[in-house]
């Protein structure tokens, strides 16, 4: 059986079929090579490859083909997006424009965040003037000083003394000496003197020219590319004024004259000391006389007045429950409240109510069995008229007794005929 299948192996039908085979091949592997022209790596692909079933041999190479084609993009291939730089130039990404730098050093070169901030006239909340530069300041030089203050807006008003207002207002500058850089004005949001704790730091637009002037351009950046921002003031450009807006202040009437009063510091830098600028954190004193301090002229907003009325009783630990009438002024007041001995005393500011200076009352409505024994007030004023001046806070403090039980005494008569 074996030389059986030999011999039908090694056959001439065996012999033809192959030989057939081979020519099919090659007929194929000229048609290639006419059809995609003479490519040693095709000719190389198809010759290296054995040979077999010629569908086995087609399939190589057309897969062989499809990957060379694929190496040219088709045209509606989207472009692959670019990497993007290591670093980005932005100068919100390389500083903190906020950022207060070290006191009287050069700041980094970078570009401005925009070309309205290369106008000026910024203003922020951090510390004062003393605290930002550093150092101790003596303030001797008056270079520049606040001539007034106008066209003061109340955006929102003194309720009450100790509280806060928002104020918009034109205030004008003016120099007397030559010109001079980077014009700061620290006010005082704290009730402080603006050299320490808390202020508003503003600085002047270095543009439009006129009313405003830039002294320094690029010359204070040691690369000569960023433009300071800090506005400067000259003779040409004196008196110049500066509308500041959304300005927080504490309102403080120490004088008694109903009106706030408000300290602001003025800082500057003299040729020799001016370095760049480029936010009212910048706008230190080029020297610790370079500076002024000074409270703001003609700052004509009113402060309310303020009553507290506290409740006193003996015995102190009575919950008996007390009623009062706070009632006056010139918007005829009637506010009605309780007290005990133990409650926080009325604040007439807690309660939402703004005391214009006039005369008010406070009156108790003092309970059965017991008895009003004092009532005095901080200004030496009875209770029933309190002159309450602007600005002013009145403590008036009331004192009531409880007085002993009534008794009842019964007397009993005999006589010889009664029965009992």
């Amino acid at each position: 059986m074996r030389d059986t299948l030999v011999a039908s192996h090694r056959g001439p039908e065996t012999r033809a079929r192959r030989r057939q085979l081979w020519r099919s091949s090659a007929v194929v592997a000229i048609l290639l090579a006419a059809f995609f022209g003479p490519s040693p790596a095709r000719t190389t692909s198809v010759a290296a490859e054995p040979m077999g079933d010629v569908a086995s041999h087609l399939a190589p190479r057309t897969h062989t083909l499809s990957s060379v084609e694929t190496r040219r993009p088709p045209a509606t291939l989207p472009a692959r997006p670019k990497a993007a730089p290591s670093r980005l130039l932005e100068p919100e990404a390389v500083r903190d424009p906020l950022a207060a730098p070290a006191p009287h050093s050069r700041q980094p070169s970078v570009a401005l965040p925009s070309a309205a901030a290369q106008d000026g006239g910024d203003t922020i909340y951090d510390a004062c003037m003393q605290d930002l530069a550093g150092s101790g300041l003596n303030c001797s030089a008056r270079d520049i000083e606040v001539a007034s203050i106008s066209n003061i807006v109340i955006v929102d008003p003194c309720d009450y003394p100790g509280d806060t207002a928002i104020l918009d207002m034109t205030a004008q500058f003016t120099l007397t000496t030559q010109a001079r850089h980077d014009l700061g004005i620290f006010i005082s949001t704290d009730g402080g003197n603006a050299l320490t704790g808390t202020c508003s730091v503003s600085t002047i637009p270095v543009a439009p020219d006129p009313p405003y002037v830039d002294l320094d351009g690029t010359n204070d950046d040691p690369g000569g590319v960023i433009s300071d921002t800090c506005g400067d003031i000259d003779a040409a450009h004196s008196p110049i004024s500066y509308r500041l807006t959304g300005i927080i202040v504490q309102c403080i009437d120490e004088d008694g004259d109903g009106e706030i009063e408000v300290n602001a510091g003025l800082s500057w830098r003299q040729p020799g000391a001016n370095e760049l600028c480029t936010s009212p954190l910048h706008a230190y004193p080029g020297a610790p006389s370079k500076c002024n301090v000074q409270q703001l002229p003609s700052l004509t907003v009113p402060v309310p007045g303020r009553i507290i009325v506290d409740k006193l009783t003996d015995p102190a630990d009575d919950p008996t429950i007390f009623g009062f009438i706070l009632a006056g002024g010139p918007d005829t007041v009637t506010h009605p409240f309780t007290l005990t001995a133990q409650s926080e005393p009325f604040d007439s500011a807690s309660a939402g109510l703004i005391l214009r200076s006039g005369a008010y009352s406070v009156t108790e409505m003092v309970p059965p069995l017991w008895e009003l024994t004092s009532a005095t007030c901080t200004d030496g004023s009875d209770p029933s008229a309190i002159d309450l001046a602007p600005g002013e806070t009145v403590t008036c403090t009331f004192m009531d007794t409880l007085l002993a039980a009534p008794s009842l005494v019964l007397t009993k008569e005999v006589s010889a005929d009664t029965v009992f």
